[in-house]
C-alpha cells in the first residue's frame, strides 16, 4: 500500500506543479502551500514515469518509452478513455467485468479510503514540519 500511497503523491504533487506553472502563479503561491507539494525527488520522477507508461499501456494498448506527463496529456488518456469505453465490442467486455467489480466493490473501497488517509498524514506531516521550522527556525 505504500508504494501505491507514495505513486499517488508524486503524481498529485506534479500536476500540482504543472498547474502552478502553467496558470504562471509560481511566485504567487504562499510558501505554506508550497510545502504541501514540494518538489519531487529523482525516485518520485521515475514513479510518475512508470505510472505515466502503465497508464498509456492500459488505456491505449502501446508501450512508449517516454511520454509528455502534462495536464494535456492527461486530459488526452481521459478522452482515449471515454472513447474506447463507447465502442460496442469494448462495451460487452466492461459489461463482463461488472460482476467482477461488484464482488470486489467493498474491498476496493476500504483499500482506497485507507490510501486517501495515508496521502492525508503526509500532507499534514509537511504542514508540520513547515510549521516547525518556520517557528522553531
Amino acid at each position: 500500500m505504500e508504494e501505491i500511497t507514495n505513486g499517488f503523491d508524486a503524481l498529485s504533487r506534479d500536476a500540482l506543479r504543472e498547474l502552478v506553472l502553467a496558470l504562471g502563479l509560481k511566485n504567487l503561491v504562499p510558501p505554506v502551500l508550497r510545502s504541501l507539494a514540494p518538489k519531487l525527488t529523482p525516485d518520485d520522477k521515475k514513479k510518475v514515469e512508470s505510472i505515466t507508461k502503465l497508464v498509456n499501456f492500459l488505456i491505449r494498448g502501446e508501450l512508449v518509452s517516454s511520454l509528455p506527463t502534462t495536464a494535456l496529456a492527461s486530459r488526452m488518456w481521459t478522452t482515449d478513455l471515454i472513447n474506447a469505453a463507447q465502442k460496442p465490442e469494448n462495451q460487452e467486455k466492461l459489461l463482463q467485468l461488472l460482476p467482477t467489480i461488484r464482488k470486489y466493490s467493498v474491498p476496493m473501497r476500504e483499500f482506497g479510503q485507507k490510501v486517501v488517509s495515508r496521502l492525508v498524514e503526509k500532507a499534514s506531516s509537511r504542514l508540520l514540519r513547515y510549521a516547525s521550522t518556520a517557528i522553531f527556525g
